[in-house]
């Protein structure tokens, strides 16, 4: 055996002992660590004596010195993973041994080290009132601890010791696994999502994330393999498609750990495995270099569990997100995104102009080509309007139908006639469809921000005026917002005062269309709609006078009317039904962000002497993207006295998803448009699953509008929609005949 070796640290003596060959500590076992803490040397030789070539479950031990307690203090400190201390309560002062334990188990923070109190005066403090006052694990005579009594002794204090270590390091992972699932479910795209994921497992593993990588696949046939994000020796491939890396051994590295589609902790290296809702399948492959603890595997199996369900989500939430922000034709962004953009712009300070665009003549190519040429006429028109934009350092976007809108630097008219003539320009050539040449034009109105407007609404409003003025000069022209084009303006206000007139007069009335359950056809309810007669019979759109009454503030006027109306009928059925059928009624945007709204709704209701269960507000998908701090206080509101909230023409894309998930809303209600010809669109069929499969997802119902057909309502109930209503059922009727169809 050699001699031991003395190391002075910061004056602190070390004493690593020396290792015999056959006392050696099996591979891969770290020895015990056991620090001596007492001012007489002869302690410390006839401890080195008495474990001179032991060892503890096939584990050295390595002794540690120390004279003081503050160099005892020093020493657990600054080495990591002390089994035990061997500590004299007697040393410079009577009590440098318990202060020292209390400062261990105190400021120090060390609830794991075993502590065995050692003294050669054992009448100085009762053992019980030590052991209980100062935490320590063991007390006894210096003269107690022979050989064999002392490797008793350690052995027990070390096993404690490795278990509550292991104890806290499961805990500790679960608690990390807690946190890295809660912070990866709050991501919803997935390439963000697979770089947090490799940082949690590398993390989770205490290991640096060299040769970490995440993998993904299309469902589509053909599609390649693409790296989503790489860290290490990896980082160079991040953002490829693994067939363009140029390492012949690196991409066969990759596609065969991809090829073996499952969870795998081998030696060196881990693998996670999920197949995405999309069709994509997700491999997180991370390298670690040292070998994984029994504990490392299991933890890093509920990891797995928890990150294959983020995975999941946030692919679903992914696809519907590009739902709600991309135009399902053309790929281009879609009016939310537009509106979006032109936010961000005035956030920025920017000077720029909104046009919209509309190609001229395209519904007479439509009709006369069909329909199907009329899509491909769009979507190259729209990659064509989107590369001029580009250039321009502009945005572009599918607004509706042939319209496209545009967000484009200008500081002045001059520059936005510029613009709008590099539109122009763009469009002038034939556009190549099918073998043909299809010669396209497109009359364009613009408005210029801060000059015509402030807010994204206004300025479209006025660049859509200004487009109407640009078709009645003729075809291929543009024009500016002005003052001057007041006619649709003088036909508003027209409106707003005819709408006056007749709410005043009491002309406006309140009709009810039925709500069904799909599954038994019973009325469960009903939406209240505003109609306004005319003296033919007929009825003025409600899309023609809402936007009048929104424009002139009469709308909260009309808005509490409806509110009253709602519960007297709603008090009238409660008595005569059994319990009062459930009813829906709209809010406006424009009331919904009105001061002190949420509280005078609240108040009303309160005090109407119905069940505020029974009430259901619909807020519109757009009201949802505006001011989400004061919806969500103005929600709590509602939610507070039991309403119900629902989201009116939900997947026309006016919500984000992320946002949608922290809302108190209650119902979804599909949008018609995705139900009229489900059952002959697989896309309108796809979307409207969609939005049952994330309604369910998030705890919602579901009501389809537009339900005219028995094959909508049975394709609507196949893919678990719970509720519908539309023509098939009932029209809006007035309220008396609604009462009839719910008797």
């Amino acid at each position: 055996m050699g001699e031991d070796l003395l190391v002075h640290r910061n004056d602190v003596i070390l004493v690593e002992e020396d290792t015999s060959p056959s006392q050696a500590t099996l591979p891969g076992m770290e020895p015990w660590r056991i620090l001596i803490v007492d001012d007489d040397d002869e302690v410390h030789k006839a401890t080195r004596f008495a474990l001179k070539g032991a060892n503890i479950d096939d584990r050295q031990i390595q002794l540690l010195h120390a004279y003081s307690a503050t160099e005892g203090e020093a020493i657990l400190r600054n080495q990591p993973d002390i089994a035990c201390v061997l500590l004299d309560v007697v040393m410079d002062t009577p009590d440098a041994g318990l202060g020292l334990v209390a400062r261990i188990r105190g400021p120090m923070g060390n609830r794991l080290v075993r502590i065995i109190l050692r003294t050669g005066q054992p009448g100085q403090a009762p053992e019980l009132e030590v052991v209980q006052r100062y935490d320590v694990n063991d007390y006894k005579h210096k003269a107690e601890l022979s050989n064999i009594c002392l490797l008793t002794t350690l052995t027990a204090s070390c096993r404690s010791y490795e278990q509550l270590k292991a104890i806290e390091a499961h805990r500790r992972g679960l608690s990390m696994i807690v946190e890295a699932t809660r912070n990866l479910m709050q991501e919803t795209g997935l390439q963000r999502l697979a770089a947090g994921v490799l940082t949690q497992i590398c993390s989770l593993l205490d290991v640096p994330t060299e040769g970490a990588v995440c993998l993904g696949q299309s469902g589509v046939a053909g599609q390649p393999l693409k790296v989503l994000a790489a860290a290490g020796r990896f980082d160079s491939v991040g953002g490829r498609a693994v067939e363009d890396i140029p390492e012949t051994a690196m991409r066969e590295f990759l596609r065969t750990r991809f090829a073996e589609r499952t969870d795998h902790s081998r030696q060196g290296t881990a693998d996670l495995y999920a197949k995405l809702p999309s069709g994509d399948e997700v491999l997180v492959h991370v390298e670690h270099a040292r070998p994984l603890s029994d504990l490392e595997r299991r933890l890093l199996e509920v990891f797995s569990a928890n990150i294959t369900v983020a995975l999941r989500n946030a692919d679903l939430f992914e696809q519907v997100q590009d739902l709600a922000f991309r135009d399902r034709l053309t790929r281009l962004p879609n009016r939310l995104s537009f509106d979006q953009e032109i936010v961000r712009r005035i956030a920025a300070g920017q000077q720029f102009m909104v046009a919209v665009a509309d190609m001229d003549h395209f519904h007479t190519v439509n009709s006369g080509l069909g329909h199907s040429f009329g899509d491909k006429i769009l979507i190259e028109a729209g990659r064509v309007l989107a590369r001029a934009a580009r250039n321009m350092d502009g945005y572009v976007a599918r607004l509706y139908s042939d319209a496209f809108g545009l967000v484009l630097p200008a500081a002045d008219e001059a520059a936005g006639e510029a613009a709008l003539a590099k539109i122009h320009t763009a469009l002038h050539g034939p556009l190549k469809i099918s073998g043909h040449k299809i010669y396209s034009s497109v009359s364009l109105g613009g408005a210029l921000y801060p000059r015509d407007g402030d807010t994204e609404q206004l300025l479209f409003r006025r660049a859509d005026m200004a487009l109407r003025n640009a078709k009645t000069e003729g075809r291929g022209g543009s024009a500016f917002y002005a003052k001057g084009m007041g006619e649709l303006q003088r036909e508003r206000l027209a409106m707003v005062s005819q709408l006056n007139e007749a709410f005043a007069a009491g002309q406006l009335r309140l009709y009810f269309q039925p709500q069904v359950r799909l599954d038994s056809g019973r009325y469960i309810g009903g939406e209240a709609l505003l109609r306004w007669p005319t003296n033919d019979g007929g009825f003025i759109s409600p899309t023609e006078f809402i936007a009048a009454a929104e424009d002139s503030g009469l709308i909260h006027d009309i808005g509490d009317w409806v509110l009253e109306e709602t519960c007297r009928w709603l008090r009238r059925w409660s008595d005569s039904c059994r319990g009062g059928p459930r009813l829906a009624f709209n809010i406006s945007p424009v009331q919904f962000r009105h001061p002190g709204f949420a509280e005078r709704l609240v108040k009303r209701i309160s005090g109407a002497g119905v069940d505020p269960s029974l009430l259901e507000l619909e807020i519109t998908e757009s009201t949802l993207f505006h001011d989400s701090d004061l919806i969500a206080t103005q929600l709590r509101d509602f939610r507070s006295i039991g309403m119900r909230v629902a989201v009116d023409d939900f997947g026309t894309g006016y919500s984000s998803l992320s946002r949608l998930k922290m809302l108190p809303i209650d119902t979804l209600k599909i949008d018609r448009s995705f139900v009229v010809d489900m059952t002959e669109s697989p896309e309108n069929h796809s979307i409207a699953e969609a939005v049952v499969r994330i309604g369910h997802l998030l705890g919602k119902e579901v009501v389809a509008e537009g339900v005219e057909t028995v094959a909508q309502a049975e394709c609507l109930r196949a893919i678990g929609c719970e509720f519908g209503q539309g023509f098939l059922f009932s029209p809006a009727v007035p309220p008396e005949k609604f009462a009839e169809m719910l008797e």
